[in-house]
């Protein structure tokens, strides 16, 4: 099986607009009065909450990629062992029919014995086997 490279994402847009709401957060809290508004608070608030997003957005998004390729490889596994076990049927069932074929003709199985050996007889009533 061929290996396969993961695909990469670049995490420089990400981390630059992650700095850019940053430093709007920072801007709006410095130019600010004393007491911060509530739409000032609101605004400062979400542009630091959407600069973490966008911090852990390309980490996330990597490992769903991996996560992908990673359940493409084991389905592709299991194709070729489904495979496989087709091959082993198939051959199996040629052999079968082989045998099945020198039966017919009067042949002796290979795989089963030649002479059977006498079975042992039952133990008689008067004598017991245990001590």
């Amino acid at each position: 099986m061929s290996q396969r490279t993961e695909p990469r994402l670049s995490k420089l847009p990400f981390v630059f607009a992650d700095i850019v709401l940053l430093a709007l957060a920072y801007l709006i809290f410095w130019r600010s009065q004393a007491p911060m508004t509530p739409w000032e608070m609101f605004f400062c608030a979400a542009s630091v909450g959407l600069g973490a997003v966008l911090c852990v957005a390309p980490f996330l998004l990597a490992y769903r990629a991996a996560l992908r390729l990673t359940e493409a490889d084991r389905l592709a596994n299991a194709v070729l062992q489904i495979e496989n076990i087709e091959i082993i049927g198939r051959q199996n069932l040629s052999r079968h029919c082989e045998l099945a074929g020198r039966a017919r003709a009067g042949e002796q199985n290979p795989w089963m014995p030649r002479a059977r050996l006498p079975q042992a007889s039952a133990p008689k009533r008067g004598h017991s086997a245990s001590f």
